[in-house]
């Protein structure tokens, strides 16, 4: 009872807290907070690469008049490797990209991949919508602050914005997100400051079951859209191409008219189950090797 738009969502918003080892997986490398680092990166170092350092905004690029962020490869002939450009060395673990993403993607694909905060951050076209989303308001938000406060420098911008961001994603996952799939039609609201100076505020700690549950796999649909149109799970992974194609408005309709998959048993897709790559298993294979490595109770 929920469209592929809230997957993607959902997607999207638990890789920047959810995120296994890949050299441990009984370990979680995130920073356990909701700090927006699917845009700015899980630490300084990478938010740096991200950031123009001019008005407090993020790197971008204009297509077509629409604002994207700036891509991660640097141009290539055909057939060659793929190589990040100088200002993104060090955004992300290369082998990751090249061994596991890019084999699993078409050259024209990987070209347009996005400099973004996360290594998963072009895995669908969903991904795609919510950091192009996310960036362009940054940059909107950072246009006001710099307009309303011309004695302000690049960075109280940029951490300002940066801020209000993560405010209203905070908004968003509270008063839209869970109450979409909490069972009671109860009014949330996420209050400023209403945890500051309780003695029973602690930092987040993401235990490894809420990793876990959290694993929602089944909504993955085999197709979105139907017709000559409809996307198999090839064309709703690492295809940037389509984005820049349709828009961001039209993926984001075409999304939420599609209904999701029923989350049970046996219905996880295959690309999600089968590996490619023997150096690098699949998503269930780790996770089922994850649970007995934990000696957790079984579901």
């Amino acid at each position: 009872k929920t469209s592929v738009m809230f997957m993607f969502f959902a997607q999207w918003f638990t890789d920047s807290f959810l995120r296994t080892s890949l050299t441990d997986y009984r370990k979680n490398e995130s920073n356990h907070e909701i700090d927006l680092c699917q845009i700015y990166g899980r630490n300084i170092a990478a938010t740096n690469l991200l950031r123009s350092m001019q008005g407090g905004r993020l790197k971008s690029q204009t297509i077509e008049g629409e604002e994207y962020p700036e891509f991660l490869f640097a141009a290539r002939e055909a057939g060659q490797p793929a190589v990040f450009k100088p200002e993104f060395e060090g955004l992300f673990d290369p082998a990751f990209i090249t061994e596991v993403i890019l084999r699993s993607a078409p050259e024209q694909q990987t070209d347009t991949f996005f400099a973004v905060g996360l290594e998963h951050g072009n895995s669908t076209i969903g991904n795609t919508v919510m950091n192009i989303v996310f960036l362009r308001e940054h940059n909107r938000v950072a246009g006001i602050l710099a307009a309303e406060n011309p004695g302000w420098d690049d960075e109280r911008i940029f951490q300002t914005a940066r801020n209000v961001l993560i405010a209203m994603l905070l908004k968003l996952v509270i008063e839209e997100y869970i109450v979409h799939i909490a069972p009671f039609d109860f009014p949330l609201e996420a209050v400023p400051f209403i945890a500051d100076e309780e003695r029973w505020n602690r930092p987040n700690w993401c235990a490894i079951e809420f990793n876990l549950l959290y694993r929602w796999h089944p909504l993955a649909p085999d197709t979105i859209g139907t017709g000559p149109g409809a996307l198999d799970a090839s064309g709703f992974r690492n295809n940037n191409p389509l984005v820049l194609e349709k828009g961001i408005e039209a993926i984001t309709a075409m999304c939420s008219k599609e209904p999701a998959g029923r989350i049970g048993l046996l219905n996880t897709p295959a690309f999600l189950i089968d590996s490619s790559n023997p150096a690098w298993p699949s998503v269930e294979q780790v996770t089922v090797a994850l649970m007995r490595k934990a000696r957790l109770r079984s579901f």
